[in-house]
C-alpha cells in the first residue's frame, strides 16, 4: 500500500495582484469520473470518511472543531463557499474539469482579506501556514480515492509535509518573496506541523 503517492502531483500559486487580498491556488488530479469526485467533495457522508465530519443545512455548513460558512454556490461540479473562523471571512472556490487524457482537475482558490492576516503571522509562516493544510486535505482526498483506510506513517506524513513547504517555499518565490525568507517561512511552517515549533 503507497500512501505517498508519487505520482499525485499538486500545483500551487500565491496571488499577490491585488494588495487587499491574498490568494492561494492549488491543482491536481485523479483517475475518477467528475461526477464521483463532486461527490466526494460536497456530500457530507463521504466527507466524514477523508475530511472531517461537516453538517449541512441547505446553504450553511458547519466542519466539527473547524471552521463554518454560507455556501454560495454549488452546482456543476464546482462550488463556492465562505470559510468563516475568528470573526475572520475566507472565500474557498472549487471547480473539477475533466481533462483530454480521461483524467479529472481539481482546482481550488482560497482568498484572504490581506487585512486579516497578521504581519507577524505572515512574516513568520508564509503561504505554508495554510497551504500545508490544503495540501495534506489533497493527499488525504487521494488515499480515500485510492481505497487506502490506513492512516499515514509518521515517516510518511513528515515526508509529505517537508515537500509540501518546500514547494510553498517555491511558489512564495514565484510570487516575489526572496529566496532565504520564503525558506525561513517554509522551516516554520514545517515544524509548526509537525508540533516542533518552538
Amino acid at each position: 500500500m503507497n500512501l505517498l503517492n508519487p505520482s499525485m502531483h499538486i500545483t500551487r500559486r500565491v496571488i499577490r495582484d491585488n494588495p487587499d487580498v491574498e490568494s492561494q491556488h492549488v491543482s491536481t488530479r485523479f483517475r475518477i469520473s467528475a461526477g464521483t469526485l463532486f461527490a466526494y467533495l460536497t456530500e457530507v457522508e463521504h466527507l466524514a470518511r477523508w475530511f472531517g465530519t461537516v453538517k449541512r443545512d441547505d446553504f450553511v455548513y458547519e466542519i466539527r472543531d473547524s471552521a463554518h460558512g454560507r455556501i454560495e454556490s454549488c452546482k456543476d461540479d464546482s462550488f463556492l463557499i465562505t470559510w468563516e473562523t475568528d470573526d475572520k471571512v475566507s472565500f474557498l472556490n472549487v471547480e473539477i474539469t475533466q481533462m483530454p487524457d480521461g483524467t479529472v482537475q481539481l482546482a481550488a482558490g482560497f482568498s484572504t482579506n490581506a487585512a486579516d492576516i497578521s504581519e507577524d503571522f505572515a512574516e513568520k509562516f508564509g503561504p505554508g501556514a495554510t497551504g500545508i493544510g490544503w495540501d495534506l486535505n489533497l493527499w488525504a482526498l487521494d488515499r480515500y480515492i485510492a481505497g487506502d483506510v490506513e492512516e499515514p506513517t509518521t515517516e510518511a506524513f513528515e515526508a509529505f509535509v517537508a515537500a509540501s513547504s518546500s514547494a510553498w517555499a517555491e511558489a512564495d518565490v514565484a510570487a516575489g518573496v526572496d529566496a532565504e525568507t520564503a525558506g525561513k517561512r517554509a522551516e516554520n511552517s514545517r515544524l509548526f506541523y509537525l508540533g516542533l515549533e518552538e
